[in-house]
């Protein structure tokens, strides 16, 4: 689907309110999720994997986005989260609660067929649980960090972020019915925290009155689950040329060719 900044949206809503300074980004950015949670609109959500280290505390910093861990995984093995214990240095018996199913990552892998028609690649799910768990290591989300048992230690992170565009600010679906949704339910929000509109002065209902409008409009909005997705590419194939065709088009001496 065809995305749009937010950085678009907000700046649109500070140019028609006259506003002259930044206090309101940080009120905007928060009003516009709220915004789209009450049109019942999926928020977007993209799955990403990194290879990352723990340092000497066993902290692991969260990537830019960061929503929520899908798979940790050390030395091959999958790492459990830890239960009744609020910082992990302080737990002595690690107890890995089992993983509900959670997919984790979209891998291609090549196959190779005869030359002469074509290479192809497949994508394939790995799910958590194709991954052995570990039971003697574990991790705790906790603020900005992920706190892992093995300091200094290599692991590749699996997580679900928000997508943004190169300045930080959250991608929503490009429609018109919900960006001009969020565009009026912002308005009507400055007006109400006491911003002297420059057209509706301090009556927020003309506001409110189009934000009902195009929100009703906006909730024909809907997404393919993300488990329907990856359905979707776990049977994809794709066509991956030779790497010399070009060089090679015109031979028709096919045997030789090889």
């Amino acid at each position: 689907m065809k995305t749009v900044s937010l950085k678009s949206v907000i700046g649109k809503i500070l140019r028609d309110t006259k506003m002259t300074d930044m206090s309101y980004i940080d009120d905007l950015q928060n009003w516009i999720p709220e915004a789209m949670d009450k049109m019942y609109i999926q928020r977007m959500v993209g799955l990403g994997v990194c290879i990352t280290k723990s340092d000497d505390q066993g902290r692991i910093g969260k990537p830019n986005g960061f929503r929520s861990v899908a798979a940790l995984v050390y030395q091959g093995s999958r790492v459990g989260v830890y239960t009744g214990a609020k910082h992990i240095t302080k737990a002595k018996d690690p107890v890995p609660e089992k993983v509900a199913y959670v997919s984790t990552l979209v891998k291609e892998i090549v196959t190779t067929t005869d030359l002469r028609e074509a290479n192809f690649w497949t994508s394939q799910v790995i799910k958590n649980a194709e991954y052995g768990i570990s039971t003697k290591k574990g991790y705790v989300d906790e603020l900005n960090y992920l706190w892992f048992t093995e300091p200094n230690a290599e692991v590749e992170l699996h997580y679900w972020y928000t997508p943004c565009d190169e300045d930080g600010f959250p991608l929503i679906p490009d429609d018109g019915y919900l960006v001009d949704a969020i565009y009026w339910y912002c308005r009507a929000k400055m007006i109400g925290t006491g911003h002297l509109d420059p057209v509706f002065g301090r009556d927020d209902r003309m506001c409110l009155a189009r934000w009902e409008e195009n929100a009703g409009r906006a909730q024909r909005i809907d997404y393919p689950t993300i488990d329907e997705e990856q359905a979707k590419l776990a049977n994809t194939l794709r066509l991956v040329f030779p790497v010399d065709l070009w060089e090679n088009f015109n031979i028709t001496d096919t045997e030789n060719y090889l």
